[in-house]
């Protein structure tokens, strides 16, 4: 079976976000130094593969599918975290359809996720002799398998990886059926090492997850008053210590700083979509309660190296 499969160069966030934006996931971006390097992503039958391969100072939050189960394996990383726990090389993550998941990326980042069609898991792992663990595959968490199985996952992935995305030129590939079905036997292999420990992680975790996701939603809902951390606590219904924890925890700072970061990326999106014959740069700014247009304009150079004017008119 011949299956579809493209790769998405990136070079700043507007093509990370248009890379991403079939898995429902908005990036905000946290530092000067724009996103660099590739997203490649097959559909492999009923399965869709994504292969991340960047560095960047981001975080990406929201859904990897609605309606499917979806497996992820780190392969390398520098600084990145899923949810609040550290991603290491060989960690292999569990999301139930409709999750929310935050991935704070903070150097470099390589990574491959696969929805995953669950009747044929079961028949992979029925002819291979293999007993799933049925707690793992109902729980949204990360995985670390032993070591000797980690850097066989990693080895085995990364060939699957290279033979669709380098190895072969086009936007299509012969073999989808059977390199899905490799995929998930490279999974499977996790799921049943021994070895295999539980990231630590806590209910505050989730919790924080939720929290942000409700975040999100309120900062892209059309509202009379600026968003603010005062706001945000009186909208979620938790302590101001609650949101501090779980906004430190998932994205390394405090929720005013998450809020204007993510106004600033909502905001850089907007401009280089707008036509700037129809909009200005104000009108846009003020859209997302950025109130004084000078401080706004310094904010904006500071992480996107450019002025918003410069970036409306490119």
């Amino acid at each position: 079976m011949r299956v579809a499969k493209h790769i998405i160069p990136v070079t700043h966030i507007e093509s990370l976000e248009a890379a991403i934006t079939g898995s429902h996931r908005i990036p905000t971006q946290f530092g000067k130094i724009a996103p660099k390097g590739r997203i490649g992503v097959a559909q492999l039958g009923s399965s869709t593969l994504t292969y991340g391969d960047f560095q960047a100072n981001v975080s990406i939050s929201g859904l990897v599918s609605e309606d499917s189960l979806a497996f992820g394996m780190i392969l390398n990383s520098s600084g990145m975290k899923v949810w609040s726990d550290r991603a290491l090389p060989g960690d292999i993550g569990v999301v139930q359809p409709g999750t929310e998941l935050i991935g704070r990326h903070n150097g470099l980042a390589r990574y491959a996720v696969i929805t995953v069609d669950q009747k044929r898991l079961h028949e992979i792992a029925e002819s291979e002799g293999v007993s799933l663990n049925k707690d793992v595959l109902k729980s949204n968490d990360m995985y670390r398998p032993g070591e000797k199985t980690g850097r066989w996952q990693s080895a085995r992935m990364s060939k699957e990886l290279h033979y669709l995305f380098d190895a072969t030129t086009g936007d299509t590939v012969e073999n989808g059926s059977e390199i899905n079905d490799d995929i998930l036997r490279i999974f499977l292999r996790g799921f049943v090492d021994l070895e295999l420990m539980k990231v630590d992680s806590s209910s505050m975790d989730r919790m924080g997850s939720k929290l942000l996701k409700q975040t999100r939603e309120l900062m892209e809902a059309p509202h009379k008053e600026a968003l603010s951390v005062d706001l945000l606590v009186k909208e979620l219904g938790v302590s101001r210590r609650q949101l501090f924890r779980a906004f430190n925890a998932h994205v390394g700072m405090p929720p005013s700083r998450f809020l204007k970061l993510y106004r600033l990326s909502r905001v850089r999106r907007e401009l280089v979509l707008a036509d700037p014959s129809q909009v200005s740069v104000s009108s846009i700014a003020l859209k997302w309660d950025f109130r004084e247009l000078g401080r706004f304009a310094v904010e904006y150079r500071e992480i996107f190296g450019e002025s918003p004017s410069q970036t409306l008119r490119a």
